[in-house]
């Protein structure tokens, strides 16, 4: 299945040989690869697969399953850099789950990830205002061991924490 792609960033002009602003159908699964290879590039595969649930979700929360349209910027959506380079555990990842995604009381989950969150996730209370009763405030040892500082918003899955947490089994 494709869905439809808002090109914006310099590299993705390039990389597909077109303006600013131009909507590019490109298969779905190929897509959450690319995601997943943009966001964490070549993570252990336990990391990617979780990242690859959640920017499948992400996605489809946006509604690109009825054709709306995802940017490629990562201020707006999630990260979508054209393959410079090809990650094979991030294809893999993608390619291992599949249609995997998150619900929660029959919609989709709001899943939010940042690179680091130094050790504690935030709620979406804290950070947005919004409460979801999945994405709570706790402590996160798999990150606060890394000794990453707080990257992004803090809300959700941490990828430093995901990496750690694999990485150690």
């Amino acid at each position: 299945m494709n869905i439809k792609v808002k090109i914006t960033t310099t590299e993705n002009m390039k990389y597909y040989g077109c303006p600013k602003n131009t909507i590019k159908e490109i298969d779905f699964e190929e897509y959450v690869a690319i995601v997943v290879a943009s966001e964490m590039g070549n993570a252990p595969q336990e990391a990617l697969q979780a990242q690859a649930i959640a920017s499948r979700t992400y996605a489809c929360a946006r509604g690109v399953l009825n054709g709306k349209v995802i940017s490629d910027n990562s201020s707006s959506a999630q990260a979508f850099r054209a393959p410079r380079v090809v990650y094979k555990n991030a294809a893999a990842a993608a390619k291992a789950t599949a249609g995997q995604v998150l619900m929660y009381g029959g919609r989709y989950a709001s899943t939010c990830f940042c690179a680091s969150n130094g050790g504690r996730t935030y709620s979406s209370e804290e950070v947005w205002g919004g409460k979801r009763n999945y994405l709570i405030s706790r402590k996160d040892e798999w990150t606060k061991n890394t000794g990453k500082k707080k990257s992004g918003h803090g809300v959700g899955m941490s990828q430093f924490g995901a990496y750690n947490m694999a990485k150690m089994g």
